[in-house]
């Protein structure tokens, strides 16, 4: 079971291409979270992975630490092993913080959007400062209390960012000794004049990827590694990809369940809320959602690729077209351009029989 609780729609950050909705102190109450928690132990399941979003969750960190606890209380009684995540701005990270993380083994995602001048683009304070000092000065801190493997970084590549993709990947490796980027496109966006940009960053960047593996050290960005392995599988597991409101419990402030945090928002898309945490599920919207997601473009069905591609995510088609089983253009263009760029570095690396790519797809020592 994966269960997300939204602590607030406020946030520091005034970043411009976000998708949780208007910045407003508007939080979740404790009756809330513990109506929710208390529906969430009504499923059955027997692991859970619960982690808080936002806004920015630090915000509320006693309502984090207060759950956190009552969560793993209520899993120990019952013998349910639980991970737990937070992904956050990181500019309210303090040492205090990080250590009581840390005992909670929390795995951390912190947002910062590549070097200086990519993340300040357009991750700047409410006041228009950008804001990369401040998350550095936060990562550092966690990096301390925190080793490789258990934090990443999420950086959103927008067209007004994405000419500093490559050189970004390069200084956050080598100057920040970040080892783990999950990556995420902006698709929101109108992409229609940078596709060779987008081109020139993504093979840049397979070109790092690849000289970092031969010289035997790790490196792990997402959008290579996800394709690599749909390469060596054959295809997405779709129903570990994207669960969708399937075993998955999302919870915004207000108490709505949704089938994915990232369609919280300003928590008013009647579409996406499939229930109430003091009144349960809407069963009828429930089963639509689950019977319509997917992919239903007629030229996805002969792409050969399609295996290999996130066309039937319903989160993402839903931010791209309204419409959880009909996906975009730009998300084609992603798909392909990352498989060609995936599929370039591995070839080289398994024609090299490269000790370390060897060992982290194939399993072979």
């Amino acid at each position: 079971m994966d269960f997300t609780l939204s602590l607030t729609h406020d946030c520091p950050l005034s970043c411009s291409y976000c998708y949780a909705g208007e910045k407003k102190n508007v939080s979740i109450s404790k009756k809330t979270v513990d109506k929710a928690i208390e529906f969430l132990f009504k499923q059955e399941f027997d692991k859970l992975e619960f982690g808080f979003f936002g806004g920015e969750p630090l915000l509320e960190w006693d309502l984090l630490k207060y759950s956190t606890e009552k969560i793993k209380e209520m899993a120990k009684e019952r013998k349910i092993a639980t991970k737990q995540t937070i992904t956050t701005n990181g500019v309210l990270l303090t040492p205090e913080k990080i250590n009581w993380l840390k005992k909670e083994r929390f795995y951390m995602v912190i947002s910062i959007d590549g070097n200086q001048k990519m993340h300040n683009q357009h991750r700047v304070f409410k006041g228009g400062m950008g804001s990369f000092d401040s998350v550095i000065f936060g990562l550092k801190l966690l990096q301390k209390e925190y080793k490789i493997g258990e934090y990443a970084i999420n950086i959103v590549i927008t067209p007004l960012n994405i000419k500093y993709f490559s050189e970004s990947i390069i200084e956050l490796y080598h100057n920040y000794s970040i080892e783990d980027f999950i990556i995420a496109i902006d698709f929101t966006s109108n992409w229609d004049d940078y596709s060779n940009i987008w081109k020139e960053e993504f093979e840049k960047v397979g070109d790092f990827y690849l000289k970092i593996y031969q010289k035997g050290e790790n490196i792990t960005i997402s959008f290579l590694d996800d394709k690599i392995k749909t390469g060596i599988n054959g295809g997405y597991d779709r129903c570990k990809t994207c669960s969708f409101g399937v075993n998955e419990i999302v919870v915004a402030p207000s108490g709505n369940l949704y089938p994915c945090e990232r369609l919280i928002s300003n928590d008013l898309d009647e579409n996406m809320i499939i229930g109430n945490v003091f009144n349960g599920f809407d069963l009828e919207k429930k089963r639509f959602l689950l019977k319509n997601r997917g992919n239903r473009n007629q030229e996805c069905k002969s792409c050969k690729l399609q295996p290999r591609c996130i066309n039937f995510c319903g989160c993402t088609n839903y931010m791209m077209t309204k419409s959880i089983n009909l996906t975009s253009g730009t998300l084609c263009f992603n798909e392909k351009l990352s498989i060609k760029v995936a599929d370039r570095v591995a070839s080289i690396l398994y024609k090299e029989r490269n000790p370390l790519f060897l060992k982290n797809f194939y399993n072979i020592f």
